[in-house]
């Protein structure tokens, strides 16, 4: 999926948690990455995961003054890191 792609999938799910329309969200950055392994940097203390470098897209998408950070692969993967 493009980094567009990965960018509407975030929006949809900000959307859905904040119950606001998608409309009301702005994008204030994305930027490419390379996570370290697959939990796209948001590993859990004891938990264990593939060590394998993963492209990918730190997300920062605002609504209601509040900015709401996403880690996304390329493909369909996208977390949120709030």
């Amino acid at each position: 999926m493009s980094k567009d792609g990965q960018v509407a999938r975030a929006k949809k799910d900000l959307a859905r948690a904040q119950k606001v329309d998608e409309s009301k969200i702005t994008l204030k950055a994305v930027s490419s990455t390379q996570w370290n392994d697959a939990s796209l940097g948001l590993g859990k203390s004891g938990a264990s995961f593939a060590m394998v470098l993963i492209d990918g897209y730190i997300i920062d998408l605002e609504t209601g003054g509040r900015t709401f950070r996403y880690h996304a692969d390329e493909d369909t993967r996208v977390e949120r890191a709030w």
